[in-house]
């Protein structure tokens, strides 16, 4: 236990031993720390003031069952390659809108958007998958990204701006930039082609059932007529179409034709979750951050210069 004590007191010891000469250092080379110090804080000044720009960040969050994480990663890829173009023209056509407008887009981003119940699930995913290959835990975590990836519904698209007031033009443009592409415009349109036809078949069915309905109504009224004044009933072992199942019939094609419109009108496979939305306070990093960040990068190169100067004058001493 003794020699258990010393160990744990010499670490103790040789702790305090460090902050020391770090302060020791400080105090000593003084004025070298604070003119650092005074020009990292010039620096940073300089930087906030003259040459960063302030930028603005949003996203949109789309629900597609065309795209997957590849797919998408080389859309966005694409126009965010379009902003490093310096007259932004190939953006501007990309996403019809006008070329001064285009100049403002700085870049564009994608990541899958999971909710917190996917992600414990996820998580639970991974730590089975690494339970199961307990000898390959590197091709298990490999696996689960993968999976990761591939089975996202919803993507978070990030695009960045100079000034917030574009952002509300940017929404229509981009979703139907995303549109336009051939894999999901392909796909789109044959459903929608689909639906149409279903549609079609299904307001000529209603049409006959309709007709079929008349039909029923007459025929029920005349037996009516007929056997108007009787308390008899009279049974048929022929199968009848009552009034009540026609009702019915027409009921259900109506709502599967509605069904149809609402599909039509919403486009279920391709959905903006959440929009863009303008945000006036810049995403990039605030003046008293940059200061604080300067402050440390000084103060860290002063030590080094130091540790520098000390290297310097022990090998002016080493015989050669």
């Amino acid at each position: 236990f003794r020699a258990i004590g010393n160990f744990f007191s010499g670490i103790g010891r040789n702790i305090i031993y460090f902050i020391a000469s770090i302060r020791k250092t400080a105090i000593n080379h003084k004025i070298l720390f604070l003119t650092m110090l005074g020009a990292g804080q010039i620096v940073a000044l300089a930087y906030a003031l003259a040459v960063r720009k302030d930028y603005y960040e949003t996203s949109i969050v789309l629900r597609s069952r065309y795209l997957n994480h590849q797919t998408l990663e080389n859309s966005i890829d694409k126009l965010d390659l379009m902003c490093t173009e310096e007259e932004r023209t190939v953006l501007a056509k990309a996403l019809n809108i006008d070329a001064n407008l285009a100049k403002k887009i700085l870049a564009f981003e994608v990541e899958a958007f999971v909710s917190q119940d996917e992600e414990i699930e996820r998580a639970l995913l991974k730590e089975q998958l690494n339970n199961l290959l307990e000898d390959k835990k590197e091709a298990g975590a490999r696996l689960a990204e993968k999976l990761e990836y591939q089975n996202a519904s919803l993507y978070e698209v990030i695009i960045r701006v100079t000034e917030p007031e574009i952002i509300q033009y940017l929404d229509t443009a981009f979703v139907n930039y995303m549109k336009q592409n051939d894999y999901v415009k392909r796909r789109m349109t044959a459903l929608r082609n689909s639906l149409l036809s279903r549609k079609a078949k299904l307001i000529e069915v209603s049409k006959k059932v309709d007709s079929i309905k008349t039909i029923v109504f007459e025929n029920f009224g005349k037996l009516y007529d007929y056997n108007k004044g009787s308390n008899n009933v009279i049974l048929s072992e022929k199968a009848v179409v009552g009034p009540i199942d026609v009702v019915h019939e027409e009921l259900r094609l109506n709502d599967l034709i509605l069904d149809i419109d609402r599909e039509l009108y919403i486009e279920p496979d391709f959905v903006v979750v959440d929009g863009f939305t303008a945000f006036r306070k810049p995403a990039n990093l605030g003046l008293p951050i940059v200061m604080i960040i300067a402050a440390f990068v000084s103060i860290l190169l002063s030590y080094l210069t130091v540790a520098f100067i000390k290297f310097n004058n022990y090998l002016d001493k080493v015989p050669v």
